[in-house]
């Protein structure tokens, strides 16, 4: 195979890869992702906290349940420290997203997840995730 085959081998099968449905899901999930941080600073925090670490998204139930990955909703920004913090106290986790948007919240989370959803059309959930103004 001769270089320039090669080339555009690889070409070829990054230009297959990008419209994979893996690739469209990770795109949803760093558009996502930049829209809860785009508030500046971290929400898990204890007011007077100082946090530690650059900003993440903190979805409040799992990614695993795909009816609420992408829900406005189910994510807060948090700091790296804050972020590790919860994810290892599951407990704490509840009892601060009850505190913070109450209990109804949570039930409504909790209920969106467990409804069964067909698999959204991720081009279209791109551009609807692009088009939502910052956070203030």
């Amino acid at each position: 195979m001769t270089t320039a085959n090669a080339k555009a081998l690889g070409r070829e099968k990054r230009a297959r890869k990008a419209s994979s449905k893996s690739a469209q899901r990770k795109s949803c999930d760093v558009a996502f992702s930049l829209w809860v941080r785009s508030i500046g600073v971290c929400e898990l925090g204890p007011e007077g906290h100082e946090c530690r670490g650059p900003l993440q998204c903190c979805h409040v139930l799992t990614r695993g349940y795909s009816t609420v990955r992408w829900f406005p909703g189910n994510a807060l920004a948090g700091s790296s420290g804050c972020h590790v913090y919860y994810t290892h106290r599951p407990l704490e986790w509840q009892s601060f997203i009850v505190a913070k948007l109450g209990q109804a919240h949570w039930d409504e989370l909790r209920h969106l997840a467990i409804t069964p959803a067909p698999t959204p059309d991720y081009r279209e959930l791109l551009a609807e995730i692009r088009s939502w103004e910052r956070r203030a």
